[in-house]
């Protein structure tokens, strides 16, 4: 692939050089008892979502990158080469690459440190309530969400700063055997109440996973036919994905729907925090590829297929209606 000079490391840009590469951030496997250290999350232990999570991780890599080579983030060059170097390095990483990032100002004043030289901030996007101050009907004033705000952070690695260790919150912990228990019965739950507040409907058999549009049954092997766990869960939300397509009008191409329900059953399993094990894509992202003639073609496409995924996940999510804080409050759409 031609090293491209870009302007900047945005999501998009990120995602389409990884993917050129092979090295698209969904190709790397977790499980439960990984999840705490492979997430990106706010210093506060809040999980970040969506597209949030492609800028985060790239820039805990790129830190971690940085350091082994004795630079600096700064130092870096803007090219889709060095994308490809960073989320390398990350993957096949020896050691656990810190995935927390912190404000400026949540590293100044509630951590009382310091950024060291050559930091440089990912820049991601939350949507803020808007609200009213109204009358309830006991005359009392208090706060109405009228809308919601789009707001736009700049956030470090927390590896990039000195800061006063005592003043971060320790994650959750819980036994080996109580993390898989509550990573499968919260995936459990989900699906059963997928099934009883909308037409979900499966059909356990067979050797192969599809959504058959005409009967709008989603057929899949049974878990016990997949080689893991994480491979049936991925399959399973891949499906799902595709069956929102209908619910939210989606008519894309083949491979640009493809690339909407890997990302879909990638991001369903980190916000369920499930074993997840990538499936082969290399031949859809190929076909994906080809059918543009410019990067630019491809980026927007990209965009439009990070929005749809986003849409599809909440319309899922909404569906689910799961309380995803319920164990530990790690999973926050706010300021990092």
């Amino acid at each position: 692939m031609e090293n491209q000079k870009i302007e900047k490391f945005s999501e998009t840009e990120v995602l389409l050089s990884s993917i050129e590469a092979e090295v698209a951030p969904w190709q790397k496997p977790w499980t439960c008892l990984e999840f705490s250290t492979t997430q990106p999350r706010s210093w506060k232990n809040r999980l970040y979502q969506g597209s949030n999570v492609i800028i985060t991780m790239f820039y805990a890599y790129l830190a971690d990158y940085a350091a082994s080579i004795s630079k600096t983030m700064a130092d870096i060059e803007l090219s889709s080469e060095n994308i490809i170097k960073v989320f390398n390095h990350g993957f096949n990483s020896d050691h656990s690459i810190d995935m927390r990032f912190a404000t400026f100002n949540a590293i100044k004043n509630d951590l009382e440190g310091k950024l060291k030289k050559g930091s440089k901030a990912a820049n991601v996007k939350f949507f803020r309530p808007k609200t009213k101050k109204e009358l309830n009907e006991n005359g009392e004033e208090e706060e109405k969400v009228i809308g919601f705000i789009l707001a736009h952070y700049n956030i470090f690695p927390l590896s990039v700063a000195e800061v006063n260790q005592d003043k971060l919150p320790k994650i959750k912990e819980y036994p080996d055997k109580d993390i898989y228990e509550l990573c499968s019965l919260r995936a459990k739950e989900f699906i059963k109440l997928l099934r009883d507040n909308s037409e979900l409907k499966f059909s356990l058999e067979g050797d192969k996973a599809f959504w058959r549009v005409g009967t709008d049954v989603i057929h899949t092997p049974k878990i016990s036919q997949f080689k893991s766990e994480g491979a049936f869960w991925g399959t399973l939300f891949h499906e799902i994905t595709h069956w929102t397509g209908s619910r939210l009008n989606r008519n894309f191409s083949y491979a640009q729907e493809e690339l909407v329900a890997e990302l879909g059953s990638w991001e369903l399993c980190r916000v369920l925090k499930v074993n997840y094990e990538p499936a082969e894509h290399k031949a859809y992202l190929k076909s994906w590829l080809s059918s543009f003639s410019s990067r630019e073609d491809k980026l927007k496409a990209l965009e439009e297929a990070l929005k749809a995924v986003d849409k599809a996940v909440k319309y899922l999510l909404k569906l689910g209606n799961l309380n995803l804080n319920s164990d530990s409050g790690e999973t926050e759409q706010t300021e990092g």
